[in-house]
């Protein structure tokens, strides 16, 4: 559980509201809980401060192409503010959009993207944590849904039903859409 994942909190919280701080609280108290209690909280601080310190070289951001256009070294500790300010700024500046599943997916990766980007030391790999969510959704996003290439009992589609079904898909403003198996008609 990354501290990055809480990039994705402020859509999360501007879409579905106050009870999705309450769950990202208690999954933070599971995940982090254990070395809390083991360490305490100020060795885990002081670890995430020393990690944004080992690099001595800007790489794959911001503070990399800033520093190319100068030809000299910038203080890392400007973009790492930067990219603090920029992550809140696009969090207000998306909060009245997030309208839906797919705006928080999007409004949280921007968030993601612009803040780890925007610093002074970064790499591509990054990339790795949005890529699968994002392809994960591609297809329903392009209304692709029912021509995706099924597996031989389609897991997938057995999950995607098996949930639909348990916790029925809301349409309209609070809800995600249309349910899975309803997209588009059969025939």
């Amino acid at each position: 559980f990354k501290p990055y994942a809480a990039a994705w909190l402020p859509p999360l919280v501007a879409w579905s509201g106050l009870g999705s701080l309450v769950a990202f609280a208690a999954g933070s108290a599971v995940f982090w809980g254990p070395a809390v209690l083991a360490w305490g909280i100020g060795p885990i601080t002081s670890s995430v401060f020393l990690a944004l310190q080992v690099h001595a070289t800007s790489y794959y951001s911001l503070g990399y192409v800033l520093e190319s256009l100068a030809g000299r070294s910038l203080p890392p500790e400007i973009f790492d503010r930067f990219r603090l300010l920029a992550g809140i700024t696009v969090a207000l500046l998306t909060a009245p959009f997030v309208r839906s599943g797919r705006a928080v997916i999007l409004a949280g990766t921007l968030i993601y993207v612009l803040t780890l980007f925007s610093g002074y030391w970064a790499t591509f790999s990054y990339l790795a944590a949005v890529t699968p969510v994002i392809c994960w959704h591609l297809d329903e996003w392009l209304d692709l849904g029912e021509r995706r290439v099924r597996l031989p009992g389609d897991p997938i589609g057995r999950l995607t039903v098996a949930v639909d079904a348990r916790w029925p898909v809301r349409v309209g403003r609070a809800g995600i859409g249309r349910p899975f198996a309803a997209q588009r008609p059969v025939g």
